[in-house]
């Protein structure tokens, strides 16, 4: 399997799925909420192959799971120091994350400044 990076995804409509697609889906639903305990019970209750899902379960996702795995909301307490937030963000841009929002706070404390980053 190709490393995620060099991965190119796509936004599809639900319509234009195969059908084995659109039952794999099905069938990861019911694994997931708990409905079925083994692939060969979601398989079954979807009328789908096992080699079908095997084929499709690493390959399609609902949009939302992958938005939810994507974004983390870290809180931080920084030094009052010149170029302590600077360094912080470098080290982010260099692992090849993106920061959406900066929400800074004011600390009661000489400790430093509270910052929420997503």
């Amino acid at each position: 399997m190709k490393n995620i990076a060099d991965q190119r995804y796509y936004l599809v409509r639900e319509d234009v799925l195969t059908d084995a697609m659109q039952k794999t889906l099905e069938a990861k639903h019911l694994l997931q909420t708990g409905a079925v305990t083994s692939i060969w019970d979601a398989v079954k209750q979807v009328d789908l192959s096992r080699s079908a899902f095997y084929k499709y379960r690493d390959a399609v996702f609902p949009f939302h799971s992958i938005v939810q795995e994507r974004i983390l909301t870290v809180f931080l307490q920084l030094e009052d120091r010149k170029g302590t937030l600077a360094r912080l963000l470098s080290t982010v841009t260099d692992t090849h994350c993106n920061v959406l929002t900066i929400h800074q706070t004011d600390s009661d404390s000489r400790a430093g400044k509270c910052y929420t980053i997503t």
